[in-house]
């Protein structure tokens, strides 16, 4: 595929980031509001394994009613534990419906294994890295918009 600026993706490893408040959100957004105005700037976001662990379906319904319909979610998949983890994974991905698009594994197993029509991006070197997090904090502070 060649890369053209309609089928580029940026965005973020999450949104919830504290770091963020005053130099990205304004002081005054409700921590509520923080997904729905990282979506005003930003088409996608990666979903790291910690936010979607502990989120519940209510929580789910906001962060998909939060994005307008040209939005994706890509979510991190873990290393399954048990089968009730990864058919909880499999249903939230059910859940997100369009809004889901694709998943970032390590591990290929864990992704066949779910039976999902999303693309997955397989990086077996995937994982977060502080440095490269600290990078992409700081070039978010230089696309401040006045």
């Amino acid at each position: 595929m060649i890369m053209t600026a309609e089928n580029l993706k940026i965005g973020a490893r999450g949104w919830r980031h504290p770091q963020w408040v005053g130099s990205y959100y304004p002081d005054d957004l409700p921590e509520e509001w923080q997904l729905t105005y990282y979506a005003n700037d930003f088409r996608v976001v990666l979903i790291p394994v910690e936010y979607w662990e502990s989120s519940t379906g209510y929580e789910l319904d906001e962060w998909l009613e939060a994005v307008g319909d040209d939005f994706r979610f890509y979510l991190e998949c873990p290393s399954f534990e048990n089968d009730e983890e990864m058919q909880r994974f499999h249903d939230q991905c059910v859940e997100m419906g369009d809004l889901l698009g694709g998943i970032i594994s390590a591990e290929d197993d864990n992704v066949d294994r779910l039976d999902l029509k999303c693309p997955v991006i397989r990086s077996p070197s995937f994982k977060t890295d502080d440095r490269c997090i600290g990078i992409l904090n700081k070039a978010l502070d230089d696309l401040r918009v006045v």
